[in-house]
């Protein structure tokens, strides 16, 4: 009896494999530290109700004990007694236990022990979990190991007992970033409670520990205030879609059923399948990874705006996944759209043997049509071909303005624009009025299309919306300004001014220290 390791070590005296195990039974533990300890070790993780718990008791002295089920209270109790410092005795858990528990091993020393100097009692504590299989959901998720991009993802799944499922599939990558782990219902329904029975002696006390898992939550987006990408670059470009699947809740039973997934054309890498299924009284989960994998992987690097008459030279990373004997031959291509132009030759050849990458470049020159464009790479060889579509951003240089003139006239009068502006987006209004107050359109035009809006910048747009709705009694601009009062209660903090951007807190408890100066 007693804790063994099992060492493979090779010629060189390097060790190759290290594996501990314990043989247990009835007998003296071999080389016993003389410390009072007492382990204690069981002979499975979980268990059923009414199941016998085996337990190795390895004491540093002879003597009796006894072994308890304890939680909120003493489920179940046996005394025992040892003439070896090791031993194994059982215990029998309750038909109607479910849940977490304790074994608890209070081990008193014999009187005609000779270990006279150590403590007369030891004591240890192990805890254990009744039942959680009962209330498990068995998931059969299966799905191909290897697909390729742009293919429909079949993926199989079934449950032992009907129940409602979600399956999700999410780029192993974005997981990794979030520290994402596998939800497990199971676990957080039975999950270690702390042990309530005080056991009183009169030696010392056992105090059973406790110790709870705090829960860490995923890396959050930017913080900050509202999102203006709508003002600040409204020639957007297109940028590739997360790769995600979702099914929503559907039904599952022990019949297999399949879901589908078309992996986006630009992805290669791992996609992670994941389910989770509720049925009554049962819960679970499930996982798999599956390998996307192209016959080619491009990895374009393209800049991200551009504006009208620049030029540059965009480059695509091109592995080849064909496996075969030498080099083979990839024609690599680049098609653009209309607000490109390809200014060298558009496709170029490469000799590339399996799993070897190599860089592509194109000079490529944008023209005055603004707006979203694209980038077409296209891999052929071997009878296969892979094609990837990146986009970019043309946008005027300078950043966006707004003139006004204004003046009076008493005659036929000609104003020249000045400007020359692009026919995208462009806006050209003209007022004219008997009334001064045409003169607060223009102002009122220039506030409402100002690109940011912080809280100085909603009270001046209301100033002039309050202009309007009282002199002229404009319905939009009387709406408009209710609609300014409203942001401005959102943004009112307690302590009676109003923060920069919506969603800020600067109370005392917010953690964010000092609070600014507030409006």
């Amino acid at each position: 009896v007693g804790n063994y390791r099992l060492v493979i070590v090779a010629k060189d005296g390097t060790v190759q494999n290290s594996i501990p195990f314990t043989v247990v039974g009835k007998g003296s533990m071999v080389n016993l530290q003389k410390n009072a300890e007492l382990t204690v070790k069981l002979d499975k993780a979980q268990y059923a109700a009414g199941d016998v718990i085996s337990l190795q008791i390895t004491a540093p002295y002879t003597g009796g004990g006894l072994i308890t089920l304890e939680g909120n209270t003493v489920y179940a109790y046996k005394s025992f007694k040892t003439t070896t410092s090791s031993s194994v005795q059982t215990i029998q858990i309750p038909a109607d236990f479910v849940g977490s528990a304790y074994v608890a091993v209070s081990f008193a020393r014999d009187w005609s022990s000779p270990e006279v100097f150590l403590n007369p009692l030891s004591y240890s504590v192990v805890p254990i979990m009744v039942g959680q299989a009962a209330h498990q959901v068995k998931i059969d998720l299966q799905a191909p190991t290897v697909v390729k991009p742009g293919e429909k993802l079949a993926i199989r799944y079934s449950t032992d007992k009907p129940s409602a499922i979600i399956i999700y599939a999410v780029n192993d990558g974005i997981l990794q970033v979030a520290q994402y782990q596998m939800p497990n219902p199971l676990a957080y329904f039975f999950q270690q409670r702390a042990l309530l029975v005080s056991t009183q002696q009169t030696i010392d006390q056992i105090l059973p520990k406790f110790s709870s898992n705090l829960m860490r939550s995923s890396v959050g987006g930017d913080g900050g205030g509202p999102s203006n990408n709508n003002y600040i670059n409204p020639f957007k470009r297109q940028a590739e879609k997360a790769v995600v699947f979702w099914s929503g809740i559907v039904e599952a039973s022990s019949i297999p059923q399949t879901a589908f997934y078309t992996v986006p054309d630009y992805f290669n890498g791992s996609l992670r399948i994941m389910a989770v299924a509720a049925a009554n009284n049962a819960v679970g989960s499930a996982q798999q990874t599956t390998l996307v994998r192209g016959d080619f992987i491009l990895e374009p690097t393209v800049p991200t705006v551009l504006a009208p008459g620049d030029t540059t030279t965009v480059n695509v990373d091109v592995t080849n996944n064909i496996k075969q004997a030498g080099t083979l031959p990839i024609q690599v291509s680049l098609v653009t759209s209309k607000g490109l132009s390809v200014t060298t030759a558009t496709t170029q050849t490469l000799n590339l043997a399996y799993q070897q990458d190599a860089v592509v470049k194109f000079t490529v020159a944008s023209n005055t049509v603004l707006g979203n464009a694209d980038f077409t790479f296209t891999a052929t060889g071997a009878g296969k071909a892979v094609t990837r579509t990146v986009t970019t951003s043309i946008r005027p240089a300078t950043p966006f303005q707004t003139t006004i003139l204004s003046g009076s006239s008493e005659a036929n009068k000609t104003i020249a624009l000045t400007r020359q502006l692009y026919p995208e987006l462009r806006r050209q209004t003209v007022a004219i009025a008997f009334s001064p107050a045409i003169f607060m359109q223009g102002m009122q035009q220039y506030l409402s299309t100002y690109p940011y809006g912080c809280t100085e910048q909603v009270v001046s747009r209301g100033f002039g919306y309050l202009a309007f709705s009282k002199t002229l009694q404009n319905a939009t601009a009387i709406k408009e300004f209710e609609t300014t009062l409203q942001m401005l209660q959102q943004r009112q903090v307690s302590q009676g001014g109003f923060t920069y951007w919506p969603g800020e807190d600067f109370s005392a408890d917010s953690g964010l220290g000092t609070p600014p100066p507030t409006i």
